[in-house]
């Protein structure tokens, strides 16, 4: 279990049982059933000690946010406090310090007076916006302006690349009932064309995917890219300027489609804002050495 400070939350267990919670709660509004799901999935037994602590802990602090503290939590999570379980051999001296007061203000909000019953707000999740197969004129325009460059600076400002929407991949936010709402993850390739106006979708089938990325481990070109809806992110809050001009079910697909690990919503600008500027004579479409 990664550890990384001391509150409630500051560990990859505690963080998963908070994403699971999360997501059943927010479809499932019995506590008991929310519970045994839990304590099954975790493997945790009836009884409280210093291997499942971190579990009462977790499930007390978030059942107290939303007004839903069970007897069973509550007194497990309780007895965890006061026999000072995963204070030892977790924490420097300082660390046991920080780590007993976040403990003393659970304790606190536990035997308090309780808030009236919350609902536990959906997920929020990535959904894709373009299908399987989808090829997008994409406009250059959503560069977020800084002190050094104001976007017309950019030697792509304002033209437009063609992606082929190559895959879309669901991911359950909940492992214990998959089923009830899932991530979708766009992963678009982009073809070596770059011009002024939206082209004729005709065009594609003379053009070649155009390698996004050089993987120095294994020697090879990534030709796929991973492009958020802006659903998740909430820093980029400026809209695609888009257009779906076709689909194309010709099954014309890039060399590799590993991931290539880019977290923003301005993915495609990012990825051309790195490349050399094209002289006038290749601004019609990419050459190889545009590319590392």
């Amino acid at each position: 279990m990664g550890t990384w400070g001391t509150a409630i939350f500051s560990n990859d267990e505690a963080c998963d049982i908070r994403t699971e919670y999360n997501a059943l709660a927010a479809y499932i509004d019995d506590d008991e059933v929310i519970l045994q799901k839990l304590k099954k999935y975790f493997q945790i037994g009836d009884t409280a000690d210093d291997l499942n602590a971190v579990f009462w802990y977790a499930l007390a602090a978030l059942q107290t946010k939303y007004g839903r503290l069970h007897e069973e939590v509550k007194s497990n999570a309780l007895e965890c406090i006061d026999k000072r379980y995963t204070m030892d051999g977790w924490f420097s001296k300082k660390d046991c310090i920080k780590r007993e007061k976040e403990l003393l203000i659970l304790k606190n909000q536990l035997i308090g007076e309780q808030i009236q019953r919350r609902k536990v707000p959906k997920p929020k999740c990535e959904k894709a916006i373009w299908n399987e197969n989808d090829i997008i004129a994409y406009h250059l325009v959503n560069i977020v302006e800084n002190q050094w460059n104001k976007p017309s600076d950019y030697w792509f400002y304002g033209k437009y690349v063609l992606l082929k929407i190559v895959k879309v991949i669901k991911t359950p936010v909940s492992k214990i009932m998959p089923e009830l709402v899932s991530d979708e993850w766009m992963y678009c390739s982009i073809y070596d064309w770059i011009g002024d106006e939206i082209p004729d979708m005709k065009i594609i089938e003379n053009l070649n995917f155009h390698p996004i990325s050089y993987n120095e481990y294994r020697k090879e070109h990534d030709y796929v890219a991973n492009i958020y809806s802006k659903v998740v992110n909430p820093f980029y809050k400026r809209k695609h300027d888009a257009v779906v001009i076709g689909n194309d079910t010709s099954n014309k697909l890039p060399p590799r489609l590993a991931a290539y690990p880019c977290y923003s919503a301005d993915v495609i600008e990012l990825l051309l804002s790195k490349m050399p500027k094209f002289t006038v004579d290749e601004i019609g479409y990419y050459n190889v050495n545009g590319m590392p």
